[in-house]
């Protein structure tokens, strides 16, 4: 669970998670984040979830994004 908020009145948060496919090798990635409703708070936790799937995915790995964009 990593903290996006932008201050201590909201909460947001981006959760990762990793799963085997069933007989395989691969590893899913399921990301799940709610966003700001501002949009340069949005831009600050966008940037947050590309840098975290670029520091942990695989370039051939599968990713699912899900959550509250606003």
């Amino acid at each position: 669970n990593i903290n996006v908020s932008s201050n201590i009145r909201t909460s947001r948060s981006l959760l990762h998670g990793v799963m085997y496919l069933p007989n395989s090798e691969i590893r899913l990635h399921v990301l799940c984040i709610h966003f700001s409703l501002f949009k340069t708070t949005r831009a600050g936790q966008f940037s947050i979830l590309r840098a975290r799937i670029l520091e942990t995915v695989g370039t051939t790995e599968p990713v699912i994004i899900a959550g509250d964009f606003n």
